[in-house]
């Protein structure tokens, strides 16, 4: 067989492969500096189980992320902890049935729907209550998102949940997070009219809990050493490195060593704005255009190695991505 035809054989499985990469990657949950600090103080609540606390984050900052990474984080480090993230998207503002449905699915109920609200509204509690009395530290976790919309029926809706179910024997708590600047307008509106309001004290009478960015050079120095250290399951048991330059010797290129670059790009990208206020969801689109632009331009010029990303390369992605209207 022609060794030519055979390379190029290789090299468009390998282009498939990479374009299959951006969606992938987009799932997955890194650990960096900047989480680490963000589940510290959060994980700290917990163990306290102090009540209403809540997290405010912009746009696009990571909030999500961290919610992800907080609540994986949790599990991992207290097995056996019931710890779920509800959507207040699905909270009763939008449907009381949808909200019950969605909690007992997310929570491991093995009878989740019914069409019978009612049903749905006993079953809730009672089986958040069974698990909090199995929980290591003796409650349920629900780490609420998208709370900038929550309504004062949402808001009852979870003080009654949690009184009952320390009726019976349980103990629920709930950490709120939510997008600024609508969801710390909310609360400081809550909280000045407060006076006896117990559903606003369980839900936002806490600590205000900090979502941590990406500061500095070295914080993305933490973050891109993951990229080259930390295996993923959903990349066949391989790291982002691995699974972008699986086809080169990859002993020269770092991409711990390339944030020194990547941030002088994201610099150049965002003009005189703090690397903190990056929107990460776009700069994590421009990290993708970066790599897999690098990976395919080296299979179609047959490289075996490289030693570093290019600058250029790093700012044709970020531009792409912050960019775009």
């Amino acid at each position: 067989m022609d060794k030519s035809a055979s390379f190029d054989s290789d090299a468009t499985e390998l282009q498939k492969e990479l374009l299959l990469l951006g969606p992938i990657f987009e799932k997955l949950v890194f650990t960096s500096d900047p989480l680490r600090k963000t589940y510290e103080q959060l994980r700290l609540v917990v163990y306290l189980k102090v009540p209403g606390c809540w997290l405010a984050a912009a746009r696009g900052r990571g909030k999500t992320i961290a919610i992800e990474y907080c609540a994986r984080r949790l599990r991992a480090e207290i097995p056996g902890l019931p710890v779920f993230i509800i959507n207040e998207q699905i909270l009763p503002g939008n449907e009381l049935r949808s909200f019950f449905i969605r909690a007992l699915a997310e929570s491991g109920h093995d009878k989740p729907v019914s069409r019978d609200t009612t049903a749905l509204r006993h079953r809730l509690p009672m089986y958040w209550a069974e698990l909090s009395r199995y929980s290591p530290i003796g409650c349920v976790v629900v780490l609420l998102d998208e709370c900038q919309s929550m309504r004062d029926l949402d808001m009852f809706l979870m003080k009654d949940l949690s009184n009952e179910i320390a009726r019976m024997g349980g103990s629920l708590m709930t950490i709120a997070f939510g997008e600024s600047p609508s969801f710390e307008a909310l609360i400081s509106q809550k909280t000045a009219l407060m006076n006896d309001n117990g559903a606003v004290d369980r839900l936002f009478g806490g600590r205000q809990l900090k979502l941590f960015g990406y500061e500095s050079e070295s914080d993305w120095v933490s973050l891109f050493s993951e990229m080259d250290s930390m295996i993923f399951e959903e990349l066949g048991n391989r790291s982002i490195a691995q699974a972008y330059f699986s086809h080169m010797d990859m002993s020269a290129l770092r991409l711990a060593n390339e944030a020194v670059r990547f941030c002088k790009a994201l610099r150049m990208a965002q003009g005189r704005t703090p690397l903190i206020e990056a929107n990460l969801r776009r700069v994590f689109v421009g990290i993708r255009h970066a790599m897999v632009t690098t990976a395919l331009k080296s299979i179609d010029k047959r490289l075996t190695s490289i030693t570093e990303i290019p600058i250029e390369t790093w700012k044709e992605g970020l531009d792409f991505a912050m960019n775009s209207k």
